[in-house]
């Protein structure tokens, strides 16, 4: 049987999930059977039930305004509708550790019968940027630092769907690198 991936990224009130919460978030499902082409996407805000919990610097990184958010369900009604997208699935990402623990607080909290998802079914992109980029001098293992070294594009980081096409772009372009794509980009870098 062969798994699917998701691509996911979460955007947040906050940097602990025992007390802030989802605000965006977007997931690329991925099947290995339909080679370059996205199975499904879904990507949505979120309405924050306690937004005066938002840090300063999470509302400047995700941009979080109230009335952009109007028409943004809770995590309350679309909970069931996400676990379902991704649960038994590879979830990829920068850091999906993070992602995965808000997710888990949210699926606790709003679904009844929460099967807790398998924690050993993720792969982080920085840990495939460590093993391919760190011998080309790549010292900084962010997502925009991956992006950046790879000549690709950073344009409206730190959005959901951004962030999880990015995701997907950097697992697919370092998955797939030949011996001579990693000696050009150690020899680039030398060049700098």
């Amino acid at each position: 049987m062969t798994k699917e991936f998701v691509f996911l990224d979460t955007e947040t009130t906050g940097l602990d999930p025992t007390e802030h919460e989802i605000v965006e978030i977007a997931v690329i499902r991925d099947n290995p059977l339909f080679i370059g082409r996205n199975e499904l996407m879904l990507h949505s805000k979120i309405k924050p039930e306690r937004p005066k919990s938002m840090s300063k610097k999470a509302r400047e990184i995700n941009g979080y305004n109230a009335s952009g958010w109007s028409d943004a369900p809770f995590m309350k009604d679309v909970a069931e509708l996400i676990y379902d997208y991704i649960y038994g699935k590879v979830i990829v990402g920068s850091n999906p550790k993070f992602d995965i623990s808000f997710l888990d607080a949210a699926f606790r909290k709003h679904i009844k019968n929460y099967r807790p998802m398998h924690r050993s079914n993720y792969f982080d992109i920085k840990m495939l940027a460590y093993e391919h980029l760190a011998p080309c001098g790549l010292e900084k293992f962010g997502q925009q630092d991956i992006l950046e070294f790879l000549g690709m594009s950073t344009e409206n980081s730190h959005r959901a769907l951004t962030d999880a096409v990015n995701s997907k772009r950097i697992f697919q372009k370092l998955s797939r690198a030949t011996v001579f794509q990693r000696l050009y980009w150690r020899a680039r870098n030398t060049w700098k």
